[in-house]
């Protein structure tokens, strides 16, 4: 078989295009996502050096023995454009539309790469301090947390693509001082630790946090951890029925609870002499006894009959 026919077979063999494999279109945020998919593409296939500068197009003409251009096409010249021309394919057809617009006038796959490295990957210095103020300003928001961080990432991989990478600790710092007042807790642990945090230890902890937050949400009340009493009206020193029975023997001064519903007060433990304020209410057995409140605000000459520890 000769080098012609050859060439042809193995540029037939090659996928016309790259739906399957590149699914995401370049534009002018996602820059470093196509090159993670284009690259490996072109690798794989021992096409990069149609993109990078190291394969040359060769003579178009073979010439004859006295060194003379003849008209004889050259095979390897062939080969070469047909392939030159399916990396230009390919990297078109992964562009979106307004990006396609600025690089439609070049006609080889080496133009159109050296094209989008320097609008997107150039080591302008401009560029690199504006990618630097955006990382530094870019707030949580109502992002996720996910979301968030790969706000942030995406930032960090544009400065690493524009030769200004930044540190694991510097990214630590800017995610801790930008995430919020909603994670303050979980930034002051990390804080007080006596080890500086990694990045991965970061994002682990954050997204724990954030787990927690959405449980909150969507269950508020716990009926195991928060009691609501009622207290009955009348009985043995009710002052005209404003307040709640004093039960001097210990017993009966509360006799009903419900439980699990508290409220926007923040407190484990509610009295009401309205039956209507309870969910669920049920009989309370114990031995606590309730005094000294009345109407709700107490009362400045009623003792407290609550148990107390002897000092």
């Amino acid at each position: 078989m000769s080098s012609s026919s050859t060439s042809h077979a193995n540029s037939s063999s090659l996928p016309s295009n790259i739906t399957n494999s590149v699914n995401v279109h370049l534009n002018r945020n996602n820059y470093p996502l196509w090159l993670a998919q284009i690259v490996p593409l072109l690798r794989s296939r021992n096409l990069q050096k149609y993109v990078d500068g190291t394969s040359i197009c060769p003579a178009p003409f073979l010439k004859d023995e006295n060194g003379e251009v003849t008209d004889i096409i050259n095979p390897t010249y062939e080969e070469w454009i047909q392939n030159d021309q399916l990396v230009l394919s390919w990297i078109n057809g992964s562009l979106s539309q307004s990006l396609l617009s600025t690089v439609a006038r070049y006609t080889s796959a080496r133009a159109v790469w050296s094209s989008l490295e320097q609008r997107f990957a150039s080591q302008n210095q401009q560029r690199i301090v504006e990618l630097r103020t955006e990382l530094v300003t870019t707030k949580r928001g109502d992002l996720s947390i996910s979301d968030f961080l790969d706000k942030i990432h995406y930032i960090a991989d544009n400065l690493s693509i524009s030769g200004s990478p930044i540190s694991d600790e510097d990214l630590v710092s800017i995610i801790m001082s930008n995430v919020g007042p909603l994670y303050e807790n979980t930034v002051a642990s990390v804080q007080a630790r006596e080890t500086l945090i990694s990045y991965a230890g970061l994002e682990a902890l954050l997204l724990s946090a954030e787990r927690r937050l959405t449980s909150i949400k969507q269950y508020p009340y716990s009926s195991d951890s928060t009691v609501v009493m009622k207290a009955t009206r009348g009985g043995p020193n009710n002052r005209g029925g404003r307040g709640f029975p004093r039960n001097n023997g210990g017993r009966g001064g509360v006799n009903n609870f419900s439980g699990g519903f508290n409220g926007d007060t923040g407190a484990n433990a509610h009295i009401t002499p309205d039956n209507g304020n309870l969910m669920h209410p049920r009989d309370y057995n114990g031995q606590d006894t309730i005094g000294g409140v009345v109407g709700g605000s107490g009362s400045g000459n009623e003792e407290d009959t609550f148990p107390r520890t002897e000092q």
